[in-house]
């Protein structure tokens, strides 16, 4: 029975070829099953599983498409395809533990009308399609989720890809920080800059999804930044710049530049290394990288065409144009804004100047019927985060105060008392900006919007005063904005400012109330150590007090100088009487080795003596023996005597005990010399005791 690794949390089932649908016993979760009858199938769909959990998409997806490639009717592998295209990951929910869809890939394609999720739903029946179509549904739910939240994004001009964090250390790259400085650079050139760690910095992570997608799809241009070569395939970059490529292949007016520093270029991933890059660390990468950047977005300024002017005979009162004029407002009706746009060319074929085509030709640029439609979409935009404001600046010297007067090193120091004022209730959101610069955009729509500049230029009396009324209750609309939000500024910062006094009190009382605290600790520690010195007997004891006594929390605190001079004096006293007991026992047990040593020369020379007595006495006897051999055979030599062989064996017996005696003598020499060692032995460590005050006579 093959085992396969379940889609959202990762843990085994075991699956029989013919299971299609199961629940996994580890999350709950209940899924479809593929279809495996080997183990090697079961191991490519386990293979992409893992890389789709990873969230490395594009790997998963040639997985499971070479599956497709050997079983077209596999719905599980079509399935699995369709959730690697649109980057669908499976996450807890805290609340209920249920898996739940995030996309990672959205895309202006429903999910619904996915290649491979008609393909899985058609190649599938009875419950493992509606199981499909269930799921299905969901992930179509988080898409347009995905895509309304998205719509309200302003557009960015440029979206900076890179590493924020590395893997090992945990720590900022240095991507990081050199895509800031680009960040930077370019929004003071006036560009609109995708940049995670600042655009993406007051979104839950759960959220980032649709600001990507709208930034990627906004975007003109994609920065790519890489101080090494895996940070251009880092799963989450790499997910970023291969949905930019795709987006690129749609809309050939986008361009994706590759930046490196310490990185060879054929080290850049394939499909970045075919295009234009960019060295940053050369001199004047910045002006280069901005430069380029121009040229791209320069294409996207309004230029304004000159038409050929084709005159047209018509009867009075150009009716031609009247009706080129209808047409066109009736298209706006219909929201048939490219046929709107044409009517409304046609009638400034006949008339270069007609203002109201000029007009409707801006309706139809921004998809509005009417005028007063164009005013109130000018109204509504997308509601962006609030400038936080100072209300009032930080009591930085009533803090210094309290810091200088209720200070106890040790016990409550600044650091603790500062952190009592660590409260920041100083700020207050505020939409000012937001108004003016709305403000600053109305305008510049009346005034220099190509179609809407002209239709106000060419305007005669009725039409010019009907495009006065719009663009009047526009900026009235806004300036009555304007107006309500500093009246609200005003106020917040008023009360913001009370609150913080409050505060500020409120802090001052409660840092009083732990300094309150810290004395009673001292003075616990301070009763604490002066116990310890009633009952301390050694001298390490009383060394430890000096230290406690003299420590900056109780250094001066009512008498704890003299307690460190007492402890200071008694440790000296004590250290003295312990020297010299050491001295005393070291002395001790020099006398009682010496003693032994004494002992065991005496013995030694008693010994040798008795050894030199012994082989004096057998040197003696040998010696007559050998007198008596020599003797014993000159007499048996005058005798005259058959006894030649006695007298060779008195020879040879006086020989060998006169080599006996020549052996003994140095024997007898070398006792002498060693007890002539153990002598000196025993009067040398003699002197030594008395040195040390012992008078071995008196037998101590």
């Amino acid at each position: 029975m093959a085992i396969i690794k379940c889609k959202m949390c990762g843990g085994d089932m075991e699956l029989s070829p013919d299971k299609t649908f199961g629940t996994c016993e580890y999350c709950g979760s209940v899924m479809t099953l593929p279809r495996v009858d080997d183990e090697q199938r079961a191991a490519q769909f386990n293979r992409g599983n893992h890389f789709r959990r990873q969230g490395e998409f594009d790997k998963a997806l040639a997985v499971y498409e070479r599956i497709v490639a050997e079983d077209d009717t596999d719905a599980e592998a079509h399935w699995c395809c369709a959730l690697c295209r649109f980057g669908i990951e499976y996450v807890e929910d805290p609340a209920t533990y249920e898996y739940i869809p995030t996309c990672h890939r959205a895309s202006f394609d429903s999910f619904l009308e996915d290649v491979d999720y008609l393909a899985a739903v058609e190649h599938s029946d009875g419950i493992t399609r509606r199981q499909y179509q269930k799921d299905g549904a969901k992930i179509a739910e988080v898409q347009r989720a995905i895509l309304a939240t998205s719509q309200k994004e302003e557009p960015f001009d440029v979206f900076i890809c890179y590493k924020e964090t590395d893997d090992e250390t945990k720590e900022r790259t240095r991507d990081s920080l050199d895509a800031q400085e680009i960040y930077y650079n370019l929004t003071q050139e006036g560009y609109r800059v995708f940049f995670a760690r600042i655009t993406l910095e007051d979104k839950a992570g759960t959220e980032y999804e649709p600001y990507i997608f709208a930034a990627l799809n906004s975007a003109r241009v994609m920065v790519v930044i890489g101080e090494k070569a895996e940070y251009f395939n880092a799963v989450w970059v790499k997910n970023e710049w291969s949905r930019f490529l795709s987006l690129m292949r749609k809309d050939r007016t986008k361009l994706l530049l590759p930046c490196y520093k310490n990185v060879d270029p054929y080290d850049l991933p394939e499909q970045l290394g075919v295009l234009q890059s960019y060295d940053m660390a050369k001199i004047g990468f910045m002006q280069d990288l901005i430069r380029g950047i121009k040229k791209v977005l320069a294409k996207d300024e309004p230029k304004e065409t000159v038409k050929e002017t084709v005159v047209v005979q018509q009867s009075p009162g150009g009716a031609n144009i009247t009706a080129q004029l209808k047409r066109g407002m009736q298209a706006l009706e219909d929201r048939d804004w490219d046929a709107a746009d044409s009517f409304f060319d046609k009638a400034l074929d006949m008339d270069a100047e007609c203002a109201e085509a000029f007009f409707g030709k801006a309706l139809a640029a921004a998809k509005c019927t009417s005028g007063e439609e164009l005013v109130q979409k000018r109204l509504s935009f997308s509601v962006t985060e609030p400038e936080m404001l100072t209300a009032c600046e930080k009591d930085t010297q009533r803090i210094k105060e309290a810091v200088d007067r209720l200070e106890i090193p040790d016990f409550f120091p600044a650091s603790k008392v500062e952190s009592c004022f660590s409260f920041d209730q100083r700020f207050y959101p505020s939409m000012t900006k937001t108004w003016k610069k709305r403000i600053d955009v109305n305008t510049d729509f009346w005034e220099n919007d190509h179609f809407m500049g002209r239709a106000t230029h060419y305007a005669k009396e009725e039409f010019r005063e009907k495009l006065s009324t719009l663009r009047d209750k526009s900026e009235q609309t806004l300036q009555s904005k304007l107006a309500e939000s500093m009246e609200v500024d005003h106020k917040q910062a008023e009360e913001v400012s009370q609150r913080y006094i409050q505060e500020m009190e409120s802090a001052l009382n409660n840092a009083e109330a732990e300094y309150e605290k810290a004395i009673e600790r001292r003075e616990i520690t301070y009763q604490d150590f002066c116990r310890r010195q009633e009952n301390a007997s050694l001298a390490n004891e009383f060394e430890a007090l000096v230290t406690g006594f003299e420590s900056p929390g109780m250094h001066g605190y009512k008498d704890s100088v003299a307690h460190a001079e007492q402890c200071r004096v008694k440790a000296k006293q004590l250290r003295e009487l312990e020297s010299k007991e050491a001295e005393r026992i070291e002395t001790a047990r020099l006398i009682e080795a010496a003693k032994a040593l004494i002992k065991a020369s005496e013995e030694s020379i008693d010994a040798r003596k008795k050894t030199i007595r012994k082989n004096i006495m057998i040197f003696s006897l040998l010696i007559t023996a050998a007198i008596g051999s020599f003797a014993g055979g000159m007499v048996i030599l005058k005798a005259g005597d058959d006894g030649g062989f006695l007298v060779f064996m008195s020879f040879v017996l006086g020989f060998a005990t006169i080599i006996d005696l020549i052996i003994m003598i140095p024997t007898i020499k070398r006792e002498r010399s060693n007890i002539s060692v153990d002598e000196t032995t025993v009067r040398e460590t003699t002197m030594r005791l008395e040195k040390l005050g012992y008078n071995p006579e008196k037998k101590q």
